[in-house]
This record gives C-alpha cells, sequence and structure tokens, in this order.
C-alpha cells in the first residue's frame, strides 16, 4: 500500500507542476501572439513536435532540453526590448523566461527524486 501512495503521490506532483506550466505556457504564448498578429504576420498553430517516449521518466528528461530552448529563443526576444530601449517592453518579455526557469529548476528537483 505504501508503494502505491508514493506513486500516487508522485502523479500527483507531476500533475500539479504540469498544470502551471500549461496555465503559464498559454499566457506566454498570448503576448507573441498578439505581437504578431498586431504586425499582420502569419501566426503558427504547430507546436514543436515532442519526442515520441513510452516512460514517464524519459518524457520528463525530454522536457529539460526543451525548456532549455525555450529560455534561450526568450532571451533572445528580450533583446528586441533592450534594442529598441523600451524597459517595459524588456520585463513583459522577461517574465516568461524567468518562470521557464523556475518550471526548468522544478524539474530538476524532481528527476533528482
Amino acid at each position: 500500500m505504501a508503494e502505491l501512495n508514493d506513486d500516487l503521490a508522485g502523479e500527483y506532483q507531476l500533475r500539479s507542476l504540469f498544470r502551471a506550466d500549461i496555465a503559464d505556457g498559454h499566457g506566454h504564448a498570448r503576448f507573441p501572439g498578439g505581437e504578431i498578429a498586431a504586425r499582420e504576420g502569419k501566426l503558427t498553430t504547430q507546436p514543436r513536435p515532442p519526442p515520441a517516449v513510452d516512460e514517464p521518466r524519459v518524457m520528463l528528461e525530454h522536457v529539460r532540453p526543451a525548456g532549455t530552448r525555450v529560455i534561450g529563443d526568450q532571451a533572445a526576444t528580450i533583446s528586441l526590448g533592450e534594442a529598441s530601449g523600451d524597459i517595459g517592453l524588456e520585463v513583459v518579455l522577461g517574465k516568461p523566461a524567468a518562470d521557464e526557469t523556475r518550471h526548468e529548476d522544478e524539474l530538476v528537483r524532481v528527476l533528482a527524486g
């Protein structure tokens, strides 16, 4: 019974981690989506394809490099705020990068056990 409860606790932990990440992801997508639409650009509707995995731990191990890539992408976008001298834009663009960094730290703790 203890092993099942431990497994259940792990599932709840993952669920809470990903629930927060999903909500953040939707919020993070609104800003660039709005900027692209305002500039009459073509919005992508396709996520980057996830790797095909069968094991939850392997999935989590793949999440980390994807998160690192997102942080890198966001750092490049932050430079738009820096280049324009718009501190407000820089702050708005920096929040998603800070959130992703926090998620990556949480993931490292989960993988470490």
